[in-house]
């Protein structure tokens, strides 16, 4: 014991400056990841426009309609939207025409028996992780499209609407190769790297950057949704 406290007064300046510096290099890290994280995220979301449905509840016949006002707003939509060649189109077009797509998700409300009133914004939303074929896009907070029917208090439903990621072909798992160029030409080689799921396998670094990301964007707050079955969607 004694051979051990006085190894210890000789050698506690070495191991106090060790932890000391432990804590600078963990501190240090962990900044850093935490920039990383909400960096790629915030470019991510600035070139990217989300589409978020909110039905009124989880009955049976709420989650009906929200898939139904969904793929009528999508089928009105996706034309003009496809056509576009950036996200300053798009969110201009759809700033602009707030109004007339609220109109429009209204009209499908009422043509179905409801009489709920429905909401359109444009506006930041959390998202969780949620995969497009063989592109996933990390948890984060991100621009969308956001359509709340009633007391939008069920189970939500969530795609990419530019560049347009909710037609995702289901019999292959993946995008077509227009929109999959689109979001090259989008984004950076090291975002689009990070989002490729064929690309992340084969780079570890990649991985670990993806879970970085990941890591510092679930805040346990996510917001649930219904998973439909394969066939019976073509987005989610």
């Amino acid at each position: 014991m004694n051979k051990i406290i006085s190894w210890y007064k000789r050698e506690r300046k070495v191991l106090l400056a060790s932890v000391l510096c432990g804590v600078i290099i963990t501190v240090a890290a962990g900044l850093y990841t935490k920039h990383y994280s909400y960096q790629t995220v915030e470019s991510l979301s600035s070139q990217l426009v989300r589409f978020h449905v909110l039905p009124n509840s989880n009955s049976e016949a709420d989650q009906a309609l929200k898939n139904k006002v969904r793929e009528e707003v999508l089928s009105e939509y996706h034309a003009v939207l496809s056509a576009m060649n950036s996200i300053e189109e798009s969110r201009e077009f759809l700033s602009s025409n707030l109004t007339s797509i609220e109109d429009f998700a209204q009209s499908v409300v009422l043509e179905e028996g409801f009489s709920y009133p429905v909401s359109v914004s444009l506006e930041h939303s959390m998202f969780p992780t949620k995969q497009y074929g063989d592109i996933t896009l990390p948890a984060g907070n991100y621009e969308a499209l956001r359509i709340e029917i009633g007391e939008s208090d069920g189970a939500n439903w969530w795609c990419v609407m530019f560049p347009p990621l909710c037609f995702v072909d289901v019999t292959r798992n993946e995008i077509d190769t227009e929109t999959r160029e689109s979001l090259m030409n989008l984004l950076s080689e090291d975002e689009f790297a990070l989002l490729d799921d064929n690309i992340r396998e084969n780079d570890p670094l990649v991985r670990v950057r993806f879970k970085i990301v990941e890591w510092w964007q679930d805040d346990g707050t996510q917001e649930d949704e219904i998973i439909l079955v394969q066939g019976e969607s073509f987005g989610f």
